[in-house]
């Protein structure tokens, strides 16, 4: 016998509420699952937009480095402007290019995607469409850049600024020549000549005051370095050695970072050669206004009659034999040997030279006719081709 409260014998009212019931409940899973479904799509939605924010800002950061790198090494156009050449306050208008609307970037005294003379590059992967441009100006503030970057797709836009101090690449002159503490010499002959003052390429006096003949770095105690070169100089040479104290000038300085100079001239714009010999070469031409950084990454031997200008930056040793002039600045990690022949070898400027590369060979060896004279001209030509010291005072994610 079938109970009396079966589904089959509930009264019409019961059965009723039993389908509402089941509606409603049905009705709030749905809800339930929409509402669940809508979360994920936003929470889904936010963390795009983060994670393609954080790819801008990063894209925005890059920009404001090669901004930097611009202004830094004098490439490009040299003034850290990218997709911005042309762009001026008046074409402030904001996203929609038009005046008055009080739109998003409009008077904000930055470039915005839409305006006027705002050619932004792409940047990344091509389906991620992201696009970027930077602009720099002056600051209030003598020597300060102000260097803005935006980086923007469609679901994100970052803009970074940052306050660099840009200063030349200081070229200080402490000597004819400049030898690393411990450099071995080896001076022979009489026909050489290492003078610290200052005098032009066309043999007219500089303008600035005298140097050593042969600078080092500051021993510890002070005088250690400058007596270990001295002592090893012969009685009779001491006369072919001038510039400040008069004969014999050899001195301490701390004005020369030798490795930082040398770096920083390797990683300017310049000439690379191959290591080898080379026969009456012309790297540059100091009449001819033609300065350059010429580089080698080994050993290197010069003859013949040739001539350069510029700074001539060897990783190895170099030889210099016949009639050669060169104007500017020598920078040698290795041995420095000069041999002069005919009418000689001259190099007007400054000539540094690092540890050996060899354990036997002396590292700087004079003999024949040489000249190493100093020459506060010939280094003034030499900053021009430095990269400037870029120092980042202040940095800011504007959005």
């Amino acid at each position: 016998m079938q109970s009396r409260h079966s589904a089959s014998y509930l009264p019409a009212r019961e059965r009723g509420n039993v389908l509402v019931v089941s509606f409603l409940l049905v009705t709030m899973i749905t809800a339930l699952i929409t509402a669940h479904l809508l979360t994920v799509q936003k929470n889904s939605r936010q963390c795009n937009f983060i994670n393609d924010l954080s790819e801008m800002r990063k894209f925005a950061e890059s920009g404001v480095t090669q901004s930097l790198y611009e202004l830094s090494f004098g490439v490009g156009k040299g003034d850290g402007n990218i997709g911005t050449d042309n762009w001026v306050l008046g074409c402030d208008l904001g996203r929609d290019a038009k005046a008055s609307t009080k739109d998003d970037g409009e008077l904000d005294g930055m470039p915005t995607p839409g305006e006027p003379n705002v050619s932004p590059i792409r940047v990344g992967v091509a389906k991620e469409t992201i696009s970027l441009f930077s602009y720099t100006s002056d600051s209030a503030w003598s020597g300060v850049k102000r260097v803005i970057c935006t980086a923007y797709n469609v679901n994100a836009m970052a803009t970074v600024e940052a306050y660099v101090r840009i200063a030349p690449f200081p070229v200080p002159g402490a000597g004819a020549a400049y030898l690393q503490a411990g450099t071995v010499l080896d001076l022979n002959g009489n026909a050489f000549t290492i003078s610290g003052a200052d005098v032009n390429p066309d043999g007219t006096a500089g303008t600035g005051s005298a140097v050593y003949g042969i600078a080092t770095s500051t021993g510890d105690p002070a005088g250690t370095n400058s007596t270990y070169l001295l002592d090893q100089v012969p009685a009779a040479r001491l006369d072919q050695i001038t510039g400040i104290g008069g004969s014999g000038s050899i001195g301490e300085t701390s004005l020369i970072d030798f490795d930082g100079l040398f770096n920083a001239l390797k990683s300017s714009p310049k000439t690379t050669v191959d290591p080898g010999t080379y026969d009456t070469v012309t790297w540059g031409d100091h009449t001819a206004n033609n300065f350059r950084v010429t580089y080698a990454s080994g050993d290197v031997t010069l003859t013949g009659t040739g001539k350069g200008a510029g700074a001539l930056v060897i990783d190895g040793n170099l030889t210099l034999s016949g009639q050669f002039l060169f104007v500017g600045l020598v920078i040698v990690r290795g041995d420095v040997r000069i041999k002069g022949g005919g009418g000689g070898t001259h190099v007007y400027g400054s000539t540094l030279v690092g540890q050996s590369l060899t354990a036997i060979d002396p590292e700087v060896t004079v003999s024949g006719t040489a000249d190493l004279i100093y020459s506060s001209w010939a280094l003034g030509q030499v900053a021009s081709l430095l990269p400037s010291n870029a120092t980042v005072l202040y940095w800011n994610d504007i959005r």
